[in-house]
């Protein structure tokens, strides 16, 4: 699974950091819209903003793909 961005979604972190760095994103996006903007756009089209800077594709897992690989810790 990739971002928009191309990159390995979670390869070297965790789902749990990914997704407190998505909301600081979400934040940041949102606060760089102008007040007037903000105020004068429907929230349907806020979102569709917002979503569209932030979305990931959807995962698919392919099983006849499927690799396991074995680790020592």
């Amino acid at each position: 699974m990739h971002t928009t961005s191309g990159k390995n979604l979670f390869y070297g972190r965790y789902l749990g950091d990914w997704l407190r760095d998505l909301t600081a994103q979400v934040k940041s996006v949102v606060d760089q819209i102008p007040s007037d903007q903000l105020l004068n756009t429907s929230d349907d089209t806020l979102v569709e903003h917002v979503v569209g800077k932030l979305s990931i594709e959807p995962l698919t897992i392919y099983r006849d793909q499927l690799q396991m690989e074995n680790e020592e810790t």
